[in-house]
C-alpha cells in the first residue's frame, strides 16, 4: 500500500502543478479519441445499417465473426493484432 499512495501523491502534485506537458498529452489523447470514434463510427453505422436490412450470403458468419470480436478482450485482439 506504501507504493499506491505515493503514487497517488505524485499524481495528484503532477496534475495540481499545471504542468503544460501533461495538459498536452491529455489533450492529445482526447483528440486522438474523438477522432477514432468519429471514424468508426462513420465506417460501423453504415455498415451496420447495411447488414441489418439485407440478405447476402455469408452473413451468419460475419455476426459470429463480430459476435465473437466483441466478446473477445481488447488486450487479447491487439496482442494478435500486434504481436
Amino acid at each position: 500500500m506504501h507504493y499506491f499512495s505515493d503514487a497517488l501523491k505524485a499524481a495528484l502534485s503532477l496534475i495540481l502543478s499545471f504542468d503544460a506537458a501533461l495538459y498536452e498529452i491529455v489533450l492529445n489523447s482526447i483528440v486522438i479519441s474523438f477522432i477514432a470514434a468519429i471514424a468508426a463510427g462513420v465506417i460501423a453505422i453504415p455498415a451496420g445499417i447495411a447488414m441489418a436490412l439485407n440478405h447476402f450470403y455469408g452473413k451468419q458468419l460475419l455476426q459470429h465473426i463480430l459476435n465473437t470480436l466483441m466478446a473477445m478482450p481488447t488486450v487479447l485482439i491487439g496482442l494478435l493484432l500486434y504481436g
